[in-house]
């Protein structure tokens, strides 16, 4: 028998541990191909006995069992996950259905379309916002810190949108005005973010989060007030001048504390490091 076939003949016996789905064909074609490559090796290094190559390139795959296990179990572990995700999307157009039920029959029942129609919008966000929710617990589990952030601020800006359409709805005497909320939300996006880098660890993150946050605080809070008569525009374009000031103030004062952290360092490590 020669090598090839021997190395086909092990290799089937160990598959048959698994499942013989595609994904396990395909990796064992690969484990073939990479125990010839090993044979090869050692032909070219001189070894010529068949018997002592054979045993050598079986020894390298280690305890194959158990990477044939967990190769399984990746695999149970993407259906599983695949299954979940179906089954949430049916539960949310479950909802989505029941919601606009709801809806119909709300505003056949009272005659006010022109309000009811939030309730759609309100139920489609409510959905959204779960999904994300179920999406954020995995992000943590598996430290995806960037997506959670950007999830958070998703979830935030749901919320003043949603907020910023029942204003419309039952406040329309100060539509004029609402436009407020998206003021508001951005510095609410600032600010969890801001929270959530700190928690995290990522401190530089937050700390340039704190920068812009600032800096969008000053000029939202010219334009705004201005807009609104509060402020009259010539005085107070010192707000936006006043937030760059203290922008370049933090700047200073964080890259100066780092530099001299920096210069501790590498003292310490001219001290402490050998060449040999």
């Amino acid at each position: 028998m020669s090598l090839v076939e021997r190395f086909k003949k092990y290799l089937e016996e160990q598959f048959r541990s698994i499942k013989p789905t595609k994904e396990a064909m395909e990796y064992r074609e690969e484990v073939l191909s990479t125990l010839l490559d090993h044979a090869q090796s050692y032909r070219d290094g001189g070894e010529t006995n068949e018997d002592v190559i054979y045993d050598k390139c079986i020894a390298t795959l280690g305890d194959f069992a158990s990477t044939l296990q967990i190769f399984e179990n990746k695999r149970t572990s993407l259906k599983k996950t695949a299954l979940k995700a179906s089954q949430i999307l049916l539960i949310s157009l479950a909802v989505m259905f029941l919601i606009t039920v709801a809806y119909i029959a709300i505003s056949v029942v009272t005659k006010a379309w022109a309000q009811t129609w939030l309730l759609e919008v309100g139920g489609a966000f409510f959905v959204i916002i779960a999904n994300i929710l179920i999406g954020m617990a995995v992000m943590i589990k598996h430290k995806k810190y960037i997506l959670f952030r950007i999830s958070c601020s998703i979830i935030v800006a749901l919320f003043f949108i949603l907020l910023y359409l029942a204003l419309l709805v039952f406040l329309p005497q100060f539509v004029s005005r609402t436009w407020m909320v998206f003021f508001v939300m951005i510095i609410f996006i600032f600010l969890e973010d801001g929270i959530l880098c700190y928690v995290t660890g990522r401190k530089n993150w937050g700390f340039c989060d704190l920068l812009v946050f600032i800096m969008t605080l000053t000029i939202f809070a010219y334009v705004g007030f201005a807009l609104l008569g509060i402020i009259t525009w010539k005085i107070y374009w010192i707000l936006p001048v006043t937030g760059a000031a203290i922008d370049v103030t933090l700047i200073a004062i964080k890259y100066g504390i780092w530099s001299k952290k920096k210069k501790e360092e590498l003292d310490e490590k001219y001290y402490t490091e050998w060449k040999d």
